[in-house]
Order: C-alpha cells, then sequence, then structure tokens
C-alpha cells in the first residue's frame, strides 16, 4: 500500500469566522511563506496575529512574512488555544 498525502493549512479568524486555507502538496517554508502571503492577500485591510504551533518552518530563516502578519508561537502542548483547531475538529466529524 503507499500511502500519499495532503497538507491542509488555515487561519480562521475567531471575530467574524472568515478564513483563509490552502491544500500544498508539502509543508516547509517556503510553502508555508505561500501561506501566509495568500492569507495576508484573504485579509487586504487587517493586521493579523497569526497563533502558530511549535512546528520548526516557522522559525526557518527561509520564511517570509507579509508586514500585515505578526506570528505568536503558542506554549508546546496547547492546541485548543489555536482557534483553527476546531476547524478540524469539525472537519473530523463531519
Amino acid at each position: 500500500m503507499i500511502r500519499e498525502y495532503v497538507y491542509g493549512l488555515a487561519a480562521v479568524s475567531p471575530q467574524d469566522g472568515k478564513f483563509s486555507a490552502l491544500v500544498l502538496p508539502c509543508v516547509d517554508a517556503q510553502a508555508r511563506s505561500v501561506f501566509l502571503a495568500q492569507t495576508s492577500a484573504d485579509f487586504p485591510d487587517e493586521y493579523c496575529l497569526m497563533l502558530l504551533d511549535g512546528a520548526g518552518w516557522y522559525r526557518a530563516a527561509a520564511l517570509r512574512v507579509p508586514s500585515t502578519l505578526r506570528l505568536l508561537s503558542l506554549p508546546p502542548y496547547s492546541p485548543e488555544l489555536n482557534p483553527v483547531e476546531h476547524l478540524w475538529d469539525h472537519l473530523r466529524k463531519n
């Protein structure tokens, strides 16, 4: 059996439920940079604070962060603090 994976990346505004999402074939600094650029474009008139898990690609030197985004890492082992986790729960159940 051969398995192939795709990765769903999402950002959700807890204030109004608006979201940005991409499905990509990999997750590395370059893919995350594409996602951050897309998220910035989806929220053009807003300055966004993005809460992140502890994945290493958010700390990579090659990561390009748009000027309208600020990245803030959550404490380890605290997925309940990340608003997008509720989106994944909903997708799994439905």
